[in-house]
């Protein structure tokens, strides 16, 4: 999740649903404070997060459906052709294209970032393993 559309995104949301008894500003600027500044020790080395958010906040799961309900609509409107079907549970996207190939392959600039993150968890994880954790 990239933490600037992340925090856009909370904003919209904020926006959609008011609440005069919620504290917005203070909690946008918790949230990006504990985002952008989310520094941790790994095998005796300091690292600073730069994408997404850790894993155990408890905010995480909701702030991951509210950046993947952008990353739907997106999917689902965001292109001269619309799938026919669409739909995710969790981590799984399954949808059937009406277009060409080529229109596929244009559609799939959308999923670049998911493939990224694939590799790099596949990256950390031999890394992780040469550091024997």
């Amino acid at each position: 999740m990239n933490i600037d559309l992340t925090l856009n995104l909370v904003r919209e949301i904020f926006k959609k649903y008011p609440d005069p008894t919620r504290p917005d500003s203070q909690l946008l600027t918790l949230l990006e404070l504990t985002l952008k500044r989310n520094d941790f020790e790994f095998a005796g080395r300091i690292f600073l997060q730069i994408c997404g958010t850790a894993m155990g906040k408890d905010y995480a799961p909701s702030l991951a459906n509210i950046f993947l309900i952008y990353f739907d609509n997106l999917a689902r409107r965001g292109f001269d052709i619309h799938p026919e079907l669409y739909f995710r549970c969790l981590d799984d996207i399954h949808f059937i294209w009406p277009g060409t190939r080529k229109e596929l392959q244009e559609y799939e600039v959308l999923f670049v970032f998911l493939e990224f993150f694939a590799k790099l968890s596949k990256y950390m994880r031999k890394i992780f393993a040469r550091l024997g954790a």
